[in-house]
């Protein structure tokens, strides 16, 4: 016997399970969503407590969506800090950007009418992992904010 399996073997259940994590469609059904809406959050980082665990994700019960309102900035552990400074380094920002989740509820379309749409809603894949993010003049504009 490995010294994993002992250590596992020798924790309690409730251990086991807190170390286990949930998987996405258990985090979806405990949190009334979507498996594609947590797939969408893990992809964009806004469940900085998840593990990768093969071909999916683990995901802590008590585990939350991080993200700052109103931006669709993610914020995560070491960066939360930087919430209050984030209002001035947008506004030198040549483009602020908005989630398309955020995007499609204050603009009342579906995130799929965005993205199908590029000439007017004028969406770009921003970021490190290639998160698809509309810019905040268009949001301005069409939802008149």
């Amino acid at each position: 016997m490995s010294a994993v399996a002992a250590t596992v073997r020798a924790m309690t259940p409730e251990v086991q399970i807190v170390q286990q994590g949930l998987t996405v469609e258990e985090y979806a059904h405990e949190k009334g969503v979507t498996t594609r809406s947590v797939r969408r959050w893990l992809a964009a980082g806004e469940l900085p407590d998840a593990w990768p665990d093969g071909r999916s994700y683990r995901i802590p019960r008590h585990a939350e969506r991080v993200q700052t309102p109103g931006t669709g900035l993610v914020v995560t552990g070491q960066h939360s800090d930087a919430v209050e400074e984030l209002p001035r380094a947008l506004a030198g920002a040549p483009t602020a950007w908005v989630d398309l989740e955020t995007a499609s509820r204050l603009l009342g379309v579906t995130p799929h009418a965005i993205v199908a749409h590029p000439d007017l809603f004028e969406p770009a894949k921003v970021g490190p992992r290639g998160s698809w993010r509309v810019p905040m003049r268009v949001i301005r504009r069409d939802a008149g904010l």
